[in-house]
Formats: C-alpha cells, sequence, structure tokens
C-alpha cells in the first residue's frame, strides 16, 4: 500500500492510502463492465453517497486489454482503505450491492493489489 498527499490545496497535510487493483475480465462481458461504469456516472448522487460513506476520495476504473485479454484496473485513495474495504462489504446501499453484482459476474478473476498481482503474467504477454 502506497501513501500519497491530497491533491486537494486545502487538505494538502492529509495523509491517503492508495491502491491499484487489477482482476481478468471474462470473455465478452467487458462491454458490460463499460456500461455499468457509464450507469454510475448517470447515477452520480448514489455513487458519490456511497463512496463518502465509505471514506473513499477517489475511485477511477480503466479497461486495459493486452493481447486480446482485457483487464480492469482500480485506482483507489482513502485515509483508511481497510475501513473503506470493510464499509463497501456492508453494501449499505443498493448501488454498492449492484456494483458488486456486476463484478462477480463480470471478473474472471477476483481483483488484487496490484503489488500482488501476477505481473509475471503482463510480462508473459510481452514476452510472446
Amino acid at each position: 500500500m502506497e501513501e500519497a498527499l491530497g491533491s486537494n490545496p486545502s487538505r494538502s497535510t492529509t495523509r491517503m492510502e492508495t491502491e491499484l487493483s487489477i482482476a481478468e475480465i471474462e470473455e465478452g462481458h467487458t462491454d458490460e463492465i463499460k456500461e455499468w461504469y457509464s450507469e454510475l456516472e448517470q447515477r452520480s448522487g448514489e455513487t458519490y453517497k456511497s463512496l463518502e460513506q465509505e471514506g473513499v476520495a477517489i475511485e477511477e476504473a480503466y479497461i486495459a486489454e493486452i493481447q486480446g485479454t482485457s483487464y480492469l484496473l482500480v485506482y483507489m485513495a482513502s485515509r483508511d482503505l481497510e475501513k473503506a474495504h470493510s464499509e463497501g462489504d456492508k453494501e449499505n446501499f443498493e448501488i454498492v450491492k449492484e456494483h458488486h453484482d456486476v463484478l462477480e459476474r463480470c471478473r474472471k478473476t477476483g481483483p488484487r493489489q496490484l503489488e500482488e498481482a501476477s505481473f509475471q503474467r503482463l510480462e508473459q504477454v510481452y514476452a510472446e
């Protein structure tokens, strides 16, 4: 887990814990993931309320395709990542439950923090 200074000048002394997670997307589910993240943007009120309750300051998602395999990368920043994950697991909001359902259905592998993820797989892809 890395720590970074918050980017908001008014909170520049706030230390943030950050993580980058990676999960392989099940073949044929990349569009569903993209549609879900678009829906999260459309439902921004619910999305921001749930993130605030979890103590998440930043959550950004990206899809990367490497030699025909799609990966979901999620960057998160919080003052306390352990608490943020714990609060998210409670599914206190319907949108969080829906989010977990989509991810469960669409991810081939569960999320892993990138520093724990297999860089060997990425190295193998580039070596092939």
